[in-house]
């Protein structure tokens, strides 16, 4: 899978962001770079909630969420909030997502979700009336004295568990004391009485079946003249997301489980609800682990996504019975063994430089040593940069898919430079058919990129204070990290004492004056700082011998 295209009209600091990508076999990573609260982090966030959560209903509260920042539209208004274009299985998937307030008022958005609920309470009914048809029995059998108060009391177990209903008021109080056939036949009769006054008439409900069924195919057949379908809403007619695409919904929901992101865990995440993000600015000493445990409590719905977890002992494992699992399937189907886990342990052993990770035969407990010892290691001897390169390595093997858009935010930090240099050849390595789209501050990282796949957010200097996106259209003038920091990330390399003193020496070089005792003494302050084979002075001897 292939993210193409991004367009995103407005959404906090992004305003009229619009870029694409190539594919490129030989370089699959696509960073994004910009200086600090330019919106990196929001963009990679924007992309995988919208993406991510669009297409499964028990991740629709994320998108909501991302809806607080986005301005309501004016009554009767629609606008596109995004663009999106996925190449996936040899086919272009347009997908555009419009916010709409009231536009189609005269429509029922809640006939959709009635409908749903009105089905599911006509099998509701159908239950309810076989459970009094029980209950009736019971008590003609507690009537008869023909059935001991242990069974009378096992039987009502299972209603007193059922519902809420019956948990409620005086109902639980009384089964909790009731030790005769009375008492037993007095609750028996409430709860007949609660499931009675919950059944509706199925000519009732049909009516009402029919009646949302009309509803929603008016509202269906509206949007469709539009161009337009379906996706959520929120607060009656209020929030509406409708969406753009030429492909079916499962095929867009498949697309959706493709698609992840990493990202530290101290990242605002503004797919949370607000009162979420309001924890981490608490006075509260414990903020930070509440936040923690609202990140984990969430991720049960957000399943692509990774905090960089330093705890990879059980990543490992899950990775070699992932494996394990491959090559018996491979096995299955050919008649020869895979091999997966002597892939997977090679690559492991060869992660960290000196240090060897194995497994035992059981695949229940992981080993460290450094090589050519027996001396074991815990995790905590290790660095923070080989745990982060570690955690990577076992999340894409072990809980990601392959063919997938791969967003990672500072997958640099804690890496040495070195390492910052190789994780893209790594990451491409490790999973060949992905897209890796980084936010990252590392010229290393940036280096390693096609200048086609960079993205620069350029943060406005007025007083809107908002970022716009560009793209190279023709290859930087060199692709030293100097260059990278000064014209892609827009950093200056020298020390700005440096600078100074350096256009001070220009200036006597200029008007011929290089030779004066004041010139001699700016030469002497840069040579404490520089070598005179440095290249600034190889430019000023150059120029000096064209004088």
């Amino acid at each position: 899978m292939f993210l193409r295209k991004v367009v995103i009209e407005n959404f906090k600091v992004l305003k009229d962001i619009n870029f694409s990508f190539e594919r490129n076999l030989n370089y699959k990573t696509y960073p994004i770079a910009s200086i600090n609260g330019a919106g990196k982090s929001t963009l990679l966030q924007f992309i995988f909630t919208f993406l991510h959560c669009s297409f499964h209903k028990e991740r629709f509260q994320y998108i909501n969420n991302l809806m607080e920042n986005i301005k309501e539209p004016n009554e009767n208004e629609i606008y596109k909030i995004s663009e999106f274009e996925v190449e996936h299985e040899n086919k272009i998937i347009n997908l555009e997502f419009y916010y709409c307030n009231n536009k189609y008022k005269n429509l029922n958005f809640d006939s959709i979700i009635d409908l749903k609920e009105l089905k599911e309470k006509k099998t509701q009914n159908k239950n309810f009336i076989k459970d009094i048809s029980n209950l009736n029995r019971l008590e003609m059998d507690i009537e008869e004295g023909v059935i001991s108060n242990a069974l009378i009391k096992r039987k009502l177990d299972r209603f007193i568990g059922y519902s809420g209903d019956f948990r409620t008021e005086n109902i639980l109080y009384m089964y909790r004391k009731a030790r005769d056939n009375k008492s037993y036949l007095e609750i028996l009769s409430l709860i007949k009485n609660r499931f009675e006054e919950q059944i509706i008439s199925n000519n009732e409900l049909n009516f009402l079946i029919i009646e949302a069924e009309t509803e929603k195919k008016k509202l269906l057949e509206t949007l469709k003249k539009d161009g337009l379908k379906y996706r959520f809403h929120f607060e009656k007619n209020q929030k509406i997301l409708l969406y753009k695409s030429d492909v079916n919904e499962n095929l867009l929901k498949e697309i959706s489980d493709r698609v992840f992101l990493a990202t530290p865990s101290t990242q605002i995440f503004h797919f949370l609800k607000n009162e979420e993000l309001d924890v981490l600015f608490t006075k509260d000493e414990y903020s930070y682990s509440r936040y923690e445990n609202i990140i984990n409590e969430n991720k049960d719905n957000l399943k692509g996504l990774f905090t960089y977890e330093f705890s990879v002992i059980n990543l490992i494992l899950d990775a070699f019975k992932k494996a394990r699992d491959k090559d018996l399937e491979t096995f299955i189907e050919t008649g020869d063994y895979g091999e997966e886990i002597k892939k997977t342990n090679e690559e492991l052993s060869n992660l960290l430089k000196g240090k060897k990770i194995s497994i035992d035969k059981k695949i229940s407990n992981v080993t460290i040593k450094l090589k050519g010892t027996d001396n074991i290691l815990t995790q905590k001897d290790l660095s923070h940069g080989e745990l982060r390169k570690l955690s990577l390595y076992i999340w894409l093997k072990s809980k990601t898919l392959n063919n997938s858009i791969i967003l990672m935010d500072e997958v640099g930090t804690g890496l040495h430079p070195a390492w910052q240099f190789e994780i893209s050849d790594e990451l491409q390595k490790w999973r060949p058919d992905n897209q890796y789209i980084l936010a990252t501050h590392s010229p290393q990282i940036i280096s390693k990129a096609h200048y086609k796949n960079i993205v620069i957010l350029n943060q406005s200097e007025n007083s809107e204070n908002h970022t716009t996106s560009k793209q190279f259209d023709k290859t930087p003038l060199e692709r030293d990290l100097n260059t990278i920091l000064k014209t892609i990330m827009g950093s200056e390399y020298i020390p700005k004492e440096i600078k100074d003193l350096r256009d001070k020496y220009r200036v006597f070089l200029d008007k011929k004056e290089h030779e004066s005792k004041e010139a001699k003494k700016i030469k002497e302050e840069i040579l404490e700082h520089e070598s005179e084979n440095s290249l600034f002075f190889q430019e000023i001897k150059f120029d000096l011998e064209l004088m």
